[in-house]
């Protein structure tokens, strides 16, 4: 492959402009070590021959290809983006503004700021919260009137705003706006306000958390409620709520909390976790397996047989705590045999003392990682969770090594604690 990249690398000055982009993309994306001067000379061809390419393809190269692509070059492309005709609708074929933006971050980080601030004050409805909210600023006390006149207003993305940026000062009026519109908000406003309750007044927001899950006649957002609230969980009132929640005669909320405490609860949470699983054994202690599963393995998320998934998951997948072998075996003679085939593969892993890593940057720079039996989002949860496994345990690690940006030393980071286990990692690195 990198002898016909670079036999159509010494072609491309004689090509169409057309040819000159795809060459030139290729180029940059390609596992050949440009220098970088020959990246910056590669950037430059594919920015003058830009608009060639579809849109589907530009936007796919700066969503997904930016780590290969990216550089200062770019601005001027990205504020030529951002200054054209919105897209409300979010329809295919059209430029993204709100990749444009995310990109424009990096390359010109002061401009990006300006403009974030004014798509906040004048939304043109295309750009949403994960753009608007990557200010370094925690409070924005400034558009504090304008966010709460939008969320009276009904506007779409004001909610997950002041969520974000709004200050305790803002409190009274945003509970006022919450309690008188609450019938109108869809489950992601509701939740977003919420969380912004438990940041400023942690009582009042456990109070509303509370209330919203005894509402079940008219909205369906008592089902995901308490996993929506994220790393709130691990308030104390919150939490105790979440545990007392596991017995909600409605299987499908108990899951969910069994669900919030295993993804953002304190160590202390696993206890309850057990507790409820060794009480839900009591219950089908002696009954057929078809009661539970009306066909072998059947899983069904409103029923019983969801709640026992989620609590055996809760307890091996748990974020802040590891399970033992003896741990296993015990969940082994409390599940039903449709739990039994994944616990003997965490069995295997733990017997045999090795198990892959994966990682992986999404567009918008976070981490995506599977390691072992855990599947996570965030480099502090992965780190998190790494530093629990038993030193013993040796990774085979089968990551992309990021080529440039952040990532790269988020990953020396990984590559650091993966080390401290036995033997250090057993790479098969992918360039």
């Amino acid at each position: 492959m990198d002898k016909v990249l670079f036999l159509a690398a010494g072609t491309a000055a004689t090509k169409s402009p057309e040819a000159r982009a795809v060459i030139a993309s290729e180029m940059l994306q390609s596992a050949s070590v440009l220098t970088p001067e020959a990246r910056a000379r590669w950037r430059q061809i594919l920015i003058d021959n830009w608009s060639t390419l579809s849109v589907d393809r530009q936007n796919e190269l700066l969503d997904y290809r930016w780590e290969r692509i990216g550089g200062p070059e770019w601005t001027p492309v990205l504020l030529g983006i951002l200054s054209g005709v919105p897209n409300p609708n979010r329809l295919a074929g059209k430029p993204s503004r709100s990749v444009a933006l995310r990109r424009l971050l990096e390359t010109a980080p002061e401009t990006a700021r300006g403009l974030i601030l004014e798509e906040i004050v004048s939304p043109k409805g295309d750009i949403g919260v994960e753009v608007l909210g990557k200010l370094t600023e925690r409070e924005l006390p400034q558009l504090e009137k304008t966010l709460t006149a939008g969320l009276a207003s009904g506007e779409e993305v004001d909610a997950e705003l002041i969520e974000r940026y709004a200050s305790p000062r803002a409190f009274s009026e945003v509970r006022s706006i919450y309690e008188t519109r609450l019938s109108d908000l869809v489950c992601d406003e509701q939740d977003a306000l919420l969380r912004y309750f438990l940041r400023v007044d942690p009582d009042y927001g456990v109070q509303q958390v509370a209330q919203s899950l005894t509402e079940r006649e008219k909205t369906g957002c008592f089902r995901t409620r308490l996993s929506a609230m994220g790393e709130f969980i691990r308030q104390p009132k919150l939490q105790q709520l979440a545990i007392a929640t596991l017995d909600d005669p409605a299987p499908e909320v108990a899951r969910d909390a069994a669900k919030a405490l295993s993804e953002f609860g304190s160590p202390s949470a696993e206890d309850a976790l057990w507790r409820r699983l060794e009480k839900f054994h009591r219950k089908w202690l002696g009954k057929q397996d078809s009661l539970l599963h009306p066909e072998p393995g059947l899983i069904e998320y409103d029923r019983d047989s969801g709640l026992e998934e989620a609590l055996v998951k809760g307890i091996t997948q748990g974020q802040a705590w590891f399970p033992t072998s003896g741990q296993i075996d015990d969940l082994k003679a409390l599940s039903s045999p449709a739990m039994q085939r994944d616990l003997d593969s965490i069995a295997k892993t733990l017997t045999e003392q090795q198990c892959t890593l994966l990682v992986t940057w999404l567009p918008d720079e976070r981490v995506i990682y599977t390691v072992g039996w855990y599947n996570g989002l965030g480099l502090d949860r992965l780190k998190e969770k790494l530093e629990q496994f038993p030193q013993q345990i040796r990774f085979t690690d089968v990551s992309t090594k990021p080529a440039n940006g952040p990532a790269v030393e988020e990953f020396e980071q990984i590559e650091q604690i993966v080390a401290l286990h036995k033997g250090g990692p057993s790479t098969q690195m992918r360039p």
